[in-house]
C-alpha cells in the first residue's frame, strides 16, 4: 500500500512539474521555392531555412505575426540560394545570416533595417550588388569579407563606422 501511494505521489508531482514548465513553441513553417522557412512567432524571427531553398521571398508576416528579424545563420551555407527579398518589417539581420551563400548575386536591404550583425554576407562569392538601408549607421566587421565579385555597394549617408 505504501509503495502504491508513493508511486501515485511521484507520478502526480511529475505531472504537476510537466504542466508548470513553459511550453517550447515549435517553429512555424512557411513554404518558399525549394523548401521552408522556419519562424519563431514569439520573437518575429526567421530562425533557419531548408538547405534546398533557391529563392526566398520573405513575407512581411507569417500567420499574422510580423517578420522583424532574420536570425543568425538563418540562410548560412545555402549554396543554391540565388535571390532573397526582405520585407520592410525586418529591422535586424543576425550574424552570418547569408554567409557562404555562393549563388546569391544581389541584395537590397529595406530602409527598415537598422542593424546588421557581423559577417552577414561573408563569402557570398557571386554577390555583385548591394543596396544598404538608409537607416544603417554602422557596417560591422566581415560584412563583405571574401565577396570577390562585389562591384557595387550603395552606402547610406548616415554611416558613421565601417568594421574591418
Amino acid at each position: 500500500m505504501k509503495v502504491r501511494r508513493l508511486l501515485t505521489l511521484v507520478l502526480t508531482l511529475g505531472l504537476v512539474l510537466a504542466l508548470s514548465l513553459p511550453a517550447q513553441a515549435a517553429d512555424l513553417t512557411y513554404d518558399v521555392p525549394g523548401g521552408k522557412l522556419y519562424f519563431d512567432a514569439a520573437t518575429g524571427t526567421i530562425t533557419r531555412s531548408d538547405m534546398t531553398i533557391t529563392e526566398a521571398d520573405i513575407p512581411a508576416e507569417i500567420y499574422g505575426v510580423p517578420v522583424t528579424a532574420i536570425g543568425s545563420y538563418a540562410f548560412n551555407q545555402h549554396q543554391d540560394l540565388t535571390r532573397v527579398t526582405i520585407p520592410d518589417t525586418v529591422t535586424s539581420i543576425g550574424r552570418q545570416a547569408f554567409g557562404t551563400c555562393r549563388s546569391l548575386e544581389q541584395i537590397v536591404l529595406p530602409d527598415s533595417v537598422t542593424s546588421l550583425d557581423q559577417g552577414v554576407f561573408y563569402q557570398c562569392t557571386s554577390l555583385t550588388s548591394v543596396t544598404l538601408s538608409k537607416n544603417l549607421t554602422s557596417i560591422p566587421r566581415d560584412t563583405f569579407q571574401a565577396c570577390s565579385a562585389l562591384t557595387s555597394i550603395t552606402l547610406p549617408d548616415g554611416i558613421t563606422s565601417i568594421g574591418s
